[in-house]
């Protein structure tokens, strides 16, 4: 099949901004190599007002805010939507965990349908085209298409423990019926850390620090300050850094705090790339309980732990991560039938 994967801001639709050398991988990212992977022939890049996506056999599509400063892809994404709507070849994705963001932007411009094409959008590309008057009543209706209308199927990228299904059905009831969820880990690039130097001053050998990335006003994180020393990344911390250097400063670190995020089970890299560097992962324990014991200990215990203790704890996540997630097949087998056409699923099922 020939396969599309786009959509409104740049880590959806720019392979680039999710490169493991230089950023941080996207789901956008994931979803087009596990597509590759299974055989299919995928171009994964910017949508475009003036394509009618007639050689694609599906066209994945990532939604954001549409009115959102980061969303300056939102005209391809409303001339790919209103070109493959009802065609059973069309899937929308989210990968931001606050996606009633995204149907509240749509509320706002179905309301208001000047805003599509008002003078501040002059930033987004190809708003020249979408500003022409037929196009602009054209790409209206794409926005009152997705605000009153059921979608096709909405793709959430959840870990195998998910338990915000409700949240999100709630947030977005135009796919209240079609909400998928996929784990998309096993396809996690390996990264090779040969020939990296320059690590952060600490770093250069095991260190009793451990990585964080978050504000210094995060609640979670400062009910772990008082016995632990950590170094954050992001926010008003550290520079946040691309995957490659942060698995580095993984494993050179005593481990990975991950403040929480909700809906528990929202897909992140975090988590693979601390197995990846073998070392402990701990994050608010009652988001991780479904992998098991070695996910809730909690870091003053870890730190307190003799080198054996600690390597046995480390064997533990690693071999509770390794059966939780599903294997490169079985998620492949996830894409095959959200591929089907929706049409043929219903024939097959009446």
């Amino acid at each position: 099949m020939k396969i599309l994967v786009t959509g409104a801001t740049s880590r959806q639709a720019n392979p680039d901004a999710s490169n493991v050398g230089k950023k941080e991988v996207a789901f956008a990212w994931l979803l087009a190599e596990a597509l590759r992977q299974a055989g299919h022939e995928v171009e994964h890049r910017n949508p475009s007002v003036v394509e009618t996506y007639e050689e694609f056999d599906h066209v994945f599509i990532g939604l954001a805010p549409l009115h959102g400063l980061g969303s300056n892809r939102m005209y391809g994404v409303l001339a790919a939507t209103l070109r493959k709507w009802g065609s059973g070849q069309l899937s929308f994705f989210v990968d931001d965990p606050d996606v009633g963001k995204v149907t509240g932007g749509l509320r706002t411009m179905a309301t208001e349908p000047h805003r599509v094409v008002k003078p501040f959008f002059a930033y987004k590309l190809e708003y020249e085209v979408a500003s022409q008057p037929a196009v602009a009543a054209w790409l209206q209706e794409g926005v009152k298409i997705l605000h009153e209308q059921q979608w096709p199927r909405l793709i959430v990228p959840a870990h195998q423990w998910f338990t915000g299904l409700d949240v999100i059905q709630k947030k977005v009831p135009q796919a209240a019926h079609s909400i998928t969820t996929l784990d998309l880990s096993a396809f996690l690039p390996t990264i090779d850390l040969e020939g990296l130097d320059g690590y952060p001053d600490g770093y250069d050998q095991p260190h009793r620090r451990w990585i964080c990335e978050a504000a210094p006003d995060n609640k979670w994180l400062r009910q772990q300050q008082p016995i632990i020393d950590v170094f954050r990344i992001g926010k008003d911390g550290e520079k946040k850094h691309p995957d490659r250097r942060l698995l580095a400063m993984y494993k050179t670190s005593w481990g990975v705090l991950q403040p929480p995020v909700e809906p528990i089970g929202w897909w992140n890299s975090r988590i693979g790339y601390a197995r990846q560097a073998l070392v402990p992962y701990v994050t608010r324990w009652q988001d991780v309980k479904a992998l098991g014991d070695a996910y809730t200990v909690l870091p003053h215990t870890i730190a307190e732990m003799d080198v054996d203790g600690r390597q046995v704890l480390i064997t533990d996540q690693a071999e509770a991560y390794d059966h939780a997630i599903p294997s490169k097949e079985l998620a492949s087998s996830y894409l095959a039938e959200i591929l089907t056409p929706m049409h043929a699923v219903e024939e097959a099922t009446a």
